[in-house]
């Protein structure tokens, strides 16, 4: 038995149809799954997120996957379910205990629960498990500046530089660490950095770069404001 397609599936709660359960039968179960998975993503990046939590409960009823706890979870964090997220990703870390992407998510879960020191020891293991995750990298940095502790930091946006990914993003914390630190010279200098590296052809969405390169000319002129005060 076949999946329906993306166009064909009813939406949750829609009139006309119930919500396809994932049946056993002849074909490549393998194949199945990657194509439920497939629209999952879909109706995620959409925005329609109750609809992709039910294609992976489906499927976690079915299959029980680290990939598919970890996506749900993904997407109970998206939705502020964060006791839902993280018991999804507890999940995942049991099937999969060498999955960085599910404890840099638990972090970040851990994180938006005030937990810091939690999620600095997870952060701490998807870092040991992938020394070239630069997110985690990057949200380690983070939660160490939310302690206060700005040396740490610096010194994760300093390795996370030296990936050579997310430049720009990467050069806002840190200018923001410094000048949590009192370090204002150095904190306008990365700010400059910043918006230079934003302002350069890049993968990640224009809304974001948009969004960042506001932030920082936000923060810049603020700090400005206050060294000519």
């Amino acid at each position: 038995m076949g999946v329906a397609s993306p166009r064909a599936m009813p939406r949750v709660g829609e009139a006309g149809g119930e919500m396809p359960e994932l049946v056993d039968g002849a074909g490549n179960d393998t194949e199945r799954v990657k194509q439920w998975r497939s629209i999952a993503a879909q109706k995620a990046g959409e925005g329609d997120r109750a609809y992709a939590i039910e294609m992976l409960s489906q499927l976690l009823a079915q299959y029980e996957s680290a990939i598919d706890y970890n996506n749900r979870g993904l997407l109970y964090y998206y939705n502020g379910e964060l006791d839902l997220a993280l018991a999804d990703y507890n999940r995942a870390v049991a099937l999969a205990p060498a999955l960085a992407a599910t404890y840099n998510n638990r972090a970040n879960c851990y994180a938006a629960k005030g937990e810091l020191v939690e999620a600095i020891e997870d952060y701490d293991m998807a870092i040991d498990l992938n020394p070239f995750h630069v997110r985690a990298l990057i949200n380690q940095g983070i939660a160490f500046r939310h302690l206060e502790m700005y040396d740490l930091a610096i010194q994760n946006f300093d390795i996370a530089l030296g990936l050579g990914q997310m430049e720009g993003y990467i050069y806002a914390q840190r200018g923001r660490t410094y000048q949590a630190d009192g370090d204002w010279n150095c904190a306008i200098a990365d700010y400059h950095r910043a918006l230079e590296a934003l302002a350069q052809p890049s993968r990640s969405p224009a809304k974001l770069i948009r969004r960042w390169q506001f932030l920082v000319e936000t923060w810049l002129e603020q700090l400005m404001s206050m060294t000519t005060a």
